[in-house]
């Protein structure tokens, strides 16, 4: 019976080891158009290396190509890509800018939630989280992407559907005058008033996981 025990309990830890250890493929598909998307033609471009995002920046994508020479994704070019399950649609900003406001840059949102409405985050965190080094913890990798910025980055957005314009998350209410439901207002503008930064990132998080 200790035997049958002592194998149990081998097989628990180094399941739990497994899980803990999970290596993420790093396959980058992109999807040229919403259509692509939608009838799931995508194209395998390479595997993803990291991602930068800055204030008054438009997003950086760095993946290595099948002869492992690092590139930069074009977003300008695609609607979006996808990195195993995980679905990201790039906000679109100009080519050409004169100023490099908020809605000027190009930005990669993660498909956080499908409901009557599309929810987003930021990509970069997403995929910094999804292939974290083993010694990184969350703090650490929230604080490089969101200490660094002002209320002026939008950490979550929303559509109508995926490909409509993609909102401001605390405008929701102002550019649907049908939307009532006024428990989620209340939870999205608690959570933006917070004055730690992390918390309030996964504050909204929770509000749209509970929407």
């Amino acid at each position: 019976m200790k035997n049958y025990f002592l194998l149990a309990l081998i097989i628990g830890l180094n399941i739990q080891s497994f899980a803990q250890t999970k290596v993420f493929n790093r396959d980058l598909y992109i999807f040229k158009t919403f259509d692509d998307f939608e009838q799931k033609i995508e194209k395998k471009i390479g595997k993803f290396s990291e991602v930068f995002s800055e204030e008054y920046k438009d997003d950086e994508i760095y993946y290595l190509s099948s002869k492992r020479k690092k590139k930069k994704l074009n977003l300008s070019s695609i609607w979006g890509f996808r990195i195993e399950d995980k679905i990201y649609r790039i906000k679109k900003g100009a080519k050409i800018k004169l100023l490099n406001t908020e809605n000027n840059l190009f930005r990669v949102y993660y498909i956080l939630k499908k409901t009557d409405k599309i929810f987003y985050s930021l990509g970069a965190i997403e995929l910094r989280l999804t292939f974290a080094k083993a010694n990184q913890n969350y703090s650490s990798i929230y604080k490089q992407v969101i200490y660094k910025r002002s209320d002026r980055i939008k950490l979550f957005r929303f559509s109508e559907n995926l490909n409509s314009p993609m909102n401001a998350l605390e405008d929701i209410n102002k550019t649907d005058s049908k939307f009532k439901n006024q428990s989620f207002i209340k939870c999205i503008n608690t959570a933006k008033d917070r004055y730690d930064k992390i918390k309030m990132f996964t504050d909204l998080k929770k509000c749209i996981n509970d929407y």
